[in-house]
């Protein structure tokens, strides 16, 4: 069954490339652990990878209300009492719980989630600390690359989702160290030649050019960041296609079926 909720789709795709050829201890991070299984199941399927997976792993879950924790651990506990051994629970906020990872996890964890404030630039930060965290053929996957609606918790209009500064620099940082190349590829010689003065003033960026990782948004009007080594990419677009496909499908024939319903009430 096609799941509705575009991150845990891409997110158990994830994991599953991630320890598909992985014997050894896998870990895991998330920002902002499941409370409302309604609004969401992560702290699960991370633990249940590692439950299934050679039952070896850590998933360091970062979250910085403890009502929050306390929710989560009764959620686990709910469906097995053995998810819980996976997880080391860090109260703090998420880029606190990131820095205190940084010194003994360096290129060391499998996939990282980030999911938790809504502070653009506070995610920004947050994805420059796990970039250094990641493995090379690790998966980073960031939530909200899009304007947030208010809601219960966050009741005013959020123009700027949590990811929403992270794409930008990706994509100008593509461009600045690609600028020539893109510029063959796109300039007609008769046109002025590309020389926007607000280019010349961007300093270096340097948030994935070390570390051989590229990325992908996928969704439409919920968007998330999915980054990762070529091979993800394109994996990535492979059950991008799927998904959608199969998702229009379920959306047709739910359109036909309240037609017939429709008519037979009428």
């Amino acid at each position: 069954m096609i799941k509705s909720n575009i991150r845990e789709y891409f997110t158990e795709k994830a994991l599953n490339h991630v320890t598909k050829n992985n014997k050894n201890e896998i870990k895991l991070i998330e920002i902002g652990c499941m409370f409302r299984e309604k609004e969401g199941k992560s702290t699960l399927i991370l633990t249940n990878v590692i439950k299934n997976h050679i039952s070896k792993g850590k998933l360091y879950s970062i979250e910085l209300t403890k009502n929050h924790i306390s929710a989560c651990i009764k959620i686990l506990n709910n469906y097995s009492k053995e998810h819980i051994k996976y997880v080391e629970f860090i109260n703090d906020y998420g880029i606190n719980g990131l820095r205190k990872l940084i010194n003994e996890n360096t290129n060391k964890i499998d996939f990282i989630s980030l999911d938790g404030g809504a502070q653009p630039e506070v995610c920004l930060e947050e994805f420059e600390v796990a970039v250094k965290l990641i493995k090379s053929d690790g998966i980073i996957i960031v939530d909200d690359i899009q304007g947030l609606s208010p809601s219960k918790s966050y009741p005013y209009s959020r123009p700027m989702g949590k990811g929403t500064f992270i794409y930008p620099f990706l994509l100008l940082e593509e461009y600045i160290n690609n600028k020539n190349d893109i510029i063959a590829l796109n300039w007609n010689k008769n046109e002025p030649k590309p020389n926007s003065k607000n280019i010349k003033l961007l300093p270096k960026i340097n948030i994935l050019a070390n570390k051989n990782l590229f990325f992908k948004v996928v969704g439409d009007r919920h968007k998330i960041l999915i980054v990762g080594n070529k091979s993800v990419i394109e994996m990535i677009e492979k059950e991008k296609k799927e998904y959608f496909t199969r998702f229009r499908s379920v959306m047709d024939s739910l359109k036909i079926l309240f037609k017939s319903l429709f008519k037979t009430v009428k």
